[in-house]
């Protein structure tokens, strides 16, 4: 064993797994609020066209990411079940009141001649019209009508609750002129109804995508805690102008802009955690820290302390910016010849062990991938100011104590 070492850690902390479990069970919460707040939205759409035929859709709970892992699932549970049970209320809800709909508009369609057909249009019902038609042996004579109707009816149960008003408009102005045409030009029309409420599904099927994929940035975003607040705020109001639009889109870059800053706030996060848990392990083994040291080796990835029992020495920490591996390396001050660097290097060997099994005890599992003989590779020279004195530390510690009790 060396006093240059290589650790590769891994954050095991009670609280750290309970916050992974938690980040897990928001997403699940955040999706399934998400679905229920779109389909909350399109049972309101869909009232503002049919009124109280169409009931409305209860809320479920509201949590922030900071609830238990406990409260966040049986939330989602309950909202699973709301969706599970109104889903098919609202289909059934929209299937009929949209039937009555088009039995009304057939019905009050004025007797009028068929206006004039495009000229596509014109060639369809010609090939059509020279071609017999008759009804079905031991069927009513207007009995296509009857099926029309009921077919008109399931097209506009299709049409998505958020339709632009003039294709909705189209389609209503299509049933009515079905109300007065012929057979064969009612069916040339039901086609043509059948293609526009295609283009509206696979319309808001593009929209509910996006929206889909912005729900899921914000919920992302919505537990960010970590990550720097002016970014989120930032990200999260493009998010909600994107998802507000008339024709939601995902701006480029958002989703990855979105990814690199949560996960750079994760790595901090776990830096954090990773020092600390050397802090404490490093002072219940009686060494001496640079002051700030557990923020200092988090954000710049390199701090000192003194070696115990051997003056003069210090151990240097670097944490690599991936947060995956720690590494020492015993250091001296120019006060002391290189004499003394092996029997340096072989004291902190020989308290690695309990530094390790101390890191473990504190959430942080390592487990070490590399060392370097005592002797191998000379030992750094640094300035003295950078290895804490144990003795004007253990002094200035004294004196806060002391100051802290004559304040109480």
């Amino acid at each position: 064993m060396s006093g240059i070492t290589a650790t590769r850690v891994v954050v095991i902390a009670p609280a750290e797994l309970e916050r992974r479990q938690r980040l897990a069970a928001w997403e699940e919460y955040a999706a399934a609020r998400a679905e229920l707040t779109a389909l909350r939205a399109e049972a309101d759409t869909y009232r503002s066209l049919y009124g109280d035929a169409v009931r409305t859709v209860p809320g479920g709970a509201r949590l922030r990411p900071s609830a238990s892992v406990r409260k966040l699932q049986a939330a989602t549970e309950e909202i699973r079940r709301l969706l599970d049970r109104h889903r098919p209320l609202l289909r059934e809800d929209v299937a009929t009141a949209a039937s009555k709909q088009a039995s009304r508009l057939v019905a009050a369609a004025p007797a009028a001649r068929p206006g004039p057909l495009s000229a596509p249009r014109s060639r369809a019902l010609a090939a059509e019209q020279s071609q017999p038609a008759g009804p079905v042996a031991g069927e009513p004579a207007d009995h296509w009508r009857e099926k029309v109707t009921t077919r008109v009816g399931e097209l506009l149960a299709r049409l998505p609750a958020g339709t632009d008003p003039a294709a909705r408009t189209a389609c209503e102005r299509a049933v009515v002129e079905i109300g007065t045409a012929t057979e064969v030009r009612a069916r040339m029309l039901l086609a043509d109804l059948e293609r526009r409420v295609r283009r509206a599904t696979d319309a808001a099927e593009r929209r509910d995508s996006v929206r889909r994929e912005l729900a899921a940035l914000a919920a992302v975003l919505e537990a960010a805690v970590d990550a720097p607040s002016g970014v989120v705020r930032e990200l999260t109001a493009a998010v909600e102008e994107a998802m507000v639009a008339v024709e939601p889109r995902l701006p480029d870059g958002l989703a990855e802009r979105v990814v690199a800053v949560v996960e750079e706030a994760e790595r901090e996060h776990r830096r954090r955690v990773i020092a600390a848990a050397v802090s404490v392990s490093l002072g219940e083994l009686e060494y001496t820290v640079t002051e700030g040291f557990e923020t200092v080796l988090a954000d710049q990835g390199v701090a000192y302390a003194n070696l115990p029992n051997a003056a003069g020495y210090g151990v240097k920490f670097l944490l690599d910016r991936d947060d995956r591996t720690v590494r020492t390396q015993v250091v001296r001050t120019a006060e002391n010849g290189a004499e003394a660097d092996a029997a340096a290097e072989r004291t902190f060997c020989a308290g690695l062990p309990d530094l390790l099994s101390r890191l473990r005890r504190h959430g942080v599992e390592p487990e070490q991938v590399s060392t370097v003989d005592p002797g191998t590779v000379a030992v750094l020279q640094v300035p003295s100011v950078a290895v804490p004195d144990a003795a004007a530390t253990g002094a200035r510690a004294y004196a806060a104590r002391q100051e802290r009790q004559r304040e109480a």
